[in-house]
């Protein structure tokens, strides 16, 4: 099964979070025998492009996608990450 995983962080405030959880299931998947690529868009300038580029080069049987985490956890500055990933 190929298998396309996408990290969507892209909160670059502080220090930038590498992508651990995406990497530990490809990990597993690849010890599985699963032909995994992961496409971090940390620092992509176009992200459609580089899914749309990924999908096709993959042509993947399942997509993952990342998210660092559901919303930022600030009460001053409230942001919510989830509608990004729909």
């Amino acid at each position: 099964m190929n298998v396309l995983l996408i990290s969507l962080n892209r909160l670059r405030s502080y220090r930038p979070a590498l992508p651990v959880g995406m990497v530990t299931v490809a990990s597993q998947l690849k010890a599985h025998g699963h032909p995994v690529r992961c496409l971090d868009l940390m620092f992509e300038d176009d992200e459609e492009g580089a899914v749309r580029r990924a999908l096709r080069e993959v042509r993947p049987d399942l997509v993952g996608i990342s998210i660092r985490n559901l919303d930022s956890q600030n009460f001053l500055e409230p942001a919510i990450y989830t509608p990004r990933a729909v």
